[in-house]
């Protein structure tokens, strides 16, 4: 029996160590197979009833550290991983909603088995629920650019001239009118039609029943200068028989272009009499 066990003794020691070897290099491996990736995503907020907006949100992403066996890490795309919070069963009101790994999507289904969420952060998510309003209020234009030399707007119609805005009720309500995004203008020098967008701030948007088609039309007109001129001299033409005259220079009022009327002066502005 001592001679079976001391047989070989050798070649059973190397075979020993070699298995002891095996052991550690496939728990290293096994140890070694998971992998950790981090990624920022943005926050989804679905399922808002109907009649309520998502008001003073301060975290438009979050930060996500997950965990998963290298094999799988090969075909994972974080591109395609997802934090959403469902607000259908919430009431109106400030609200602290807490992020857990249910809050993770992977192509907009639970993620895959072999992902563990480990963190998110932030892991809180302040916000509120509010009423929401609609509210029809004029469209008031603004502008980009100058003019041609001379020129200036003499009238501006918006088609439609309201939009029905949508929002948080403590936004909507004391809206007066929204403006246009600017409209250019430069060196414009005749009427001119089109289309419009509206500069809305970025809580706030048109309601379902505008579909967000408008239309401006601008006309222009040319700057009318008014000019005084006095004691023009009178100048009498073809005249055929003896005459005379109440007085020699009259005072001339005058209307037109700027910079025609610019150049006009007592030196070259004459009262002509054709008899």
């Amino acid at each position: 029996m001592r001679r079976a066990f001391t047989e070989n003794l050798a070649l059973k020691l190397l075979a020993l160590a070699m298995a002891v070897l095996m052991w550690g290099f496939v728990a290293s491996q096994r140890r070694g197979e998971s992998t950790e990736i981090r990624f920022t995503t943005p926050l989804v907020f679905k399922n808002i009833p109907q009649d309520m907006v998502v008001t003073s949100v301060t975290v438009d992403a979050v930060g996500v550290l997950v965990s998963l066996n290298r094999q799988l890490g090969r075909s994972v795309n974080p591109n395609l991983f997802q934090v959403a919070i469902d607000l259908s069963a919430q009431l109106a009101g400030p609200l602290r909603y807490t992020l857990t790994e249910k809050n993770v999507t992977y192509n907009n289904d639970p993620p895959p088995a072999g992902i563990t969420v480990l963190q998110i952060s932030p892991a809180v998510v302040p916000m509120t629920l509010e009423e929401a309003l609609v509210r029809r209020v004029p469209i008031r234009p603004r502008f980009f650019g100058d003019l041609a030399k001379g020129y200036s707007i003499e009238s501006i119609e918006i088609s439609p001239s309201v939009a029905a805005v949508r929002g948080a009720r403590s936004r909507v309500e004391p809206l007066d009118y929204v403006y246009t995004r600017p409209l250019d203008v430069q060196d414009l020098d005749s009427n001119v039609e089109m289309l419009v967008d509206l500069d809305l701030e970025a809580d706030l948007r048109l309601a379902s029943e505008d579909d967000g088609f408008f239309q401006a039309k601008i006309r222009v007109t040319e700057n009318v200068t008014r000019l005084l001129l006095r004691d023009i001299p009178v100048v009498v033409e073809n005249a055929h028989h003896v005459f005379k005259t109440s007085t020699d220079a009259v005072n001339v009022y005058l209307e037109g272009p700027g910079d025609v009327m610019q150049t006009l002066s007592r030196e070259n502005v004459f009262a002509v009499l054709d008899l």
